[in-house]
């Protein structure tokens, strides 16, 4: 819903993440070697849920990981460590059906 009108589109719950105030990382791809200008930090790597999913959707069910539980994904610097994993990080989402 935009302005009392009602859109069908899909909804971008990695919003969230964007910016200073996210939990982990500011995005899930990092580069510092742009010519014109330099964001660093990208997001990439998105999860875009459709009006109807939403009911089973929570914020807290979507993760930028950073860790596998044992290895971490990010160098000391903080930014994405290409020889442990990947230089993008990984997007974890949950979704909660009811009776599953």
């Amino acid at each position: 819903m935009v302005g009392g009108r009602r859109y069908r589109m899909f909804y971008n719950p990695m919003w969230r993440f964007f910016g200073d105030g996210c939990p982990g990382p500011p995005g899930t791809y990092y580069y510092w070697r742009a010519e014109h200008e330099c964001a660093f930090w990208y997001m990439f790597d998105q999860v875009l849920l459709r009006p109807d999913l939403l009911r089973y959707f929570s914020d807290p069910d979507l993760e930028v990981l950073t860790t596998d539980g044992v290895s971490s994904f990010l160098r000391p610097d903080g930014t994405p460590d290409p020889e442990a994993a990947s230089d993008h990080l990984p997007v974890l989402i949950r979704l909660s059906y009811p009776g599953v």
